[in-house]
């Protein structure tokens, strides 16, 4: 987004951050109707996650933006890494 469309580097991070978000969020609400997720362990990560995240959101404005696009990249790569050793790319 940031690359291709211009769309600045904060909006195309928080953007794709949403988005990994919903996703995840639909996968674990399965897996929460299933048995597969306990939630007394479950709602306190989620809880923190949050919590964490509205503190990073506040804080973003303080981080020069070539080291959020070098954090955000690096991110990026190392999850793409884990999915294709995982047999998923």
């Amino acid at each position: 987004m940031n690359l291709i469309m211009g769309v600045p580097i904060r909006v195309a991070t928080a953007t794709s951050n949403l988005m990994i978000g919903v996703t995840a969020s639909a996968g674990a609400l399965i897996y929460l109707f299933r048995g597969g997720i306990d939630p007394y362990v479950a709602a306190p990560t989620a809880l923190g996650r949050l919590r964490r995240a509205s503190l990073a959101s506040r804080l973003s404005d303080r981080v020069d933006l070539g080291i959020l696009r070098l954090r955000f990249v690096a991110v990026l790569v190392i999850t793409a890494a884990q999915m294709a050793l995982r047999g998923f790319g």
